[in-house]
């Protein structure tokens, strides 16, 4: 069995457990997968509550993403850096390919924070971003936690032997 992380009494209850786990996200998505497969293999929570937890912070930490490109577009030094002509082909391209764009960023490292946050800034409609942003990061979430779930243990086993392992 993985060792459950080792924290401070007052975060050993389900609730503040839970909300830890909301806000995981926002610090970094795979360490929150790392903590809610801890969470569930040390009985903290169960599968069902660290996944409902995850996901939640995955999709408030993807909106804020989003809301921060919103904010951006109506200050005014970014909008003179910005020829309103190239914002609006830059919205239209992104407009085309959005579902693979967003879909792209749970796959490749370093896209999500600049795509997210020109989906917002370009204006790109507030459903048809989180339509597909849901999706993506059910998928993704589930996939990544069942698999931290499944091989953790032989992760940790070989942290504890000194090995270096990659990050997701």
């Amino acid at each position: 069995m993985m060792p459950a992380l080792a924290l401070p009494g007052w975060l050993h209850t389900q609730a503040a457990s839970y909300a830890s786990l909301v806000l995981t996200p926002f610090l970094h998505e795979d360490v929150a997968v790392v903590v809610a497969a801890s969470y569930i293999e040390g009985r903290v929570l169960s599968a069902t509550q660290a996944f409902s937890a995850l996901y939640l912070g995955v999709v408030a930490s993807d909106l804020a993403i989003f809301a921060l490109g919103r904010l951006a577009r109506t200050w005014t030094p970014v909008r003179r850096f910005m020829p309103e002509t190239r914002v609006e082909e830059a919205r239209r391209r992104l407009q085309r390919n959005r579902v693979l764009a967003i879909a792209s960023c749970r796959l490749v490292p370093g896209l999500l924070f600049a795509t997210f946050s020109a989906c917002g800034f370009l204006g790109i409609g507030f459903l048809e971003f989180l339509v597909p942003a849901l999706v993506t990061s059910a998928l993704y979430t589930a996939l990544l936690l069942g698999i931290v779930v499944t091989f953790g243990e032989t992760a940790f086993a070989g942290l504890k032997h000194g090995l270096v392992f990659a990050g997701i």
